[in-house]
């Protein structure tokens, strides 16, 4: 029988709750990258520090492998324009919630390739061996700049990509499935 490895996943950090009408002050850095995002409806203020992707406000957990502030953008289209691309936008403004803007939040979790904690390369394998398995300290900073450099400058496009969407896909479902376990229920505006 065949063994299997399973992928070390290290936590899925999120930017505090930003308000949705000031969701242009979330750094750029951390919008103009792919990633996953959460919005969430607070009458009152939302908690501070980092976002829960568990927390029980939450009425989207949502992935894009496009920039985060692209996915923001078709979302506002859809819940507050009636027209884009964005079927959680669609389901949210046919909630008729009471403030659906004032009372909406969103946090984000940029993704970058250096969060799969995996890899494959021949010319890494080391190093890839040696950062999933959790052992970042044996490796060594010149080698993880090494590596950045050669999934930035080598890297093919398809790799990068089939890659990234993969990981990102999987990180979106893994949190939808912990929200449903926890509350016996997907979102409200998830469909699936």
């Amino acid at each position: 029988m065949d063994s299997i490895q399973l992928l070390l996943l290290k936590p899925i950090i999120f930017t505090q709750w930003y308000p949705w009408p000031n969701r242009l002050a979330i750094p750029l850095k951390q919008r103009n990258v792919p990633g996953i995002y959460l919005l969430a409806r607070f009458l009152d203020s939302p908690p501070n520090g980092h976002a829960d992707p568990l927390c029980p406000n939450i009425v989207v957990i949502g992935e894009t492998r496009r920039a985060l502030r692209d996915r923001l953008r078709d979302f506002d289209n859809a819940a507050f324009g009636g027209s884009g691309n964005h079927s959680e936008g669609d389901r949210y403004r046919l909630m008729h919630y009471p403030n659906p803007l004032g009372a909406l939040y969103v946090a984000v979790s940029p993704q970058s390739p250096l969060d799969w904690g995996y890899w494959i390369s021949n010319s890494n394998e080391e190093i890839a061996r040696q950062l999933s398995s959790g052992r970042e300290d044996v490796v060594s900073t010149e080698d993880v700049i090494r590596f950045k450099e050669w999934f930035e400058q080598e890297a093919s496009a398809k790799i990068k990509g089939e890659m990234s969407c993969a990981w990102i896909k999987f990180v979106e479902r893994k949190l939808l499935l912990d929200y449903a376990i926890r509350h016996q229920k997907l979102p409200e505006c998830n469909a699936e």
